[in-house]
């Protein structure tokens, strides 16, 4: 993993994880400086998100954005590419994660950002498209 990049796209470390990763990092500067090697930065444009505009998590979400991170391996694919999330694997997650009176409101809350998504791959299909 390149310094400076996230272990899992989209996934927003906290302070904490940055720490350690700064940490773990200034180690590896310090290892090889001792074998008088520097590490080499990324290329400009490697794996770098295709927005510039920072992204902000409320902490009332964080829940919810773990949820979603988890359940991003159950979309449901068809001849077209992805047609939505297997439920039933959500269910199964939010069944064991959450309490009773607040599965209904995190399973709307993660059908939103399905919905978003959906949308969003679509939209890139047609540029790509033409």
């Amino acid at each position: 993993m390149a310094r400076g990049q996230l272990k899992a796209p989209g996934r927003f470390p906290s302070d904490q994880e940055q720490q350690r990763e700064q940490d773990a990092a200034d180690q590896t500067d310090d290892a090889l400086a001792a074998f008088g090697l520097q590490a080499e930065a990324p290329e400009p444009g490697a794996n770098q998100p295709d927005h510039d505009i920072p992204l902000h998590l409320w902490s009332e979400n964080w829940p919810v954005w773990c949820l979603w991170r988890d359940v991003e391996t159950q979309w449901r694919a068809g001849v077209n590419g992805a047609t939505g999330l297997d439920y039933a694997g959500v269910w199964a997650v939010i069944e064991r994660r959450f309490r009773r009176k607040d599965r209904k409101t995190v399973f709307w809350l993660v059908q939103a950002m399905e919905e978003v998504t959906l949308a969003e791959w679509r939209e890139r299909e047609a540029r790509a498209a033409g």
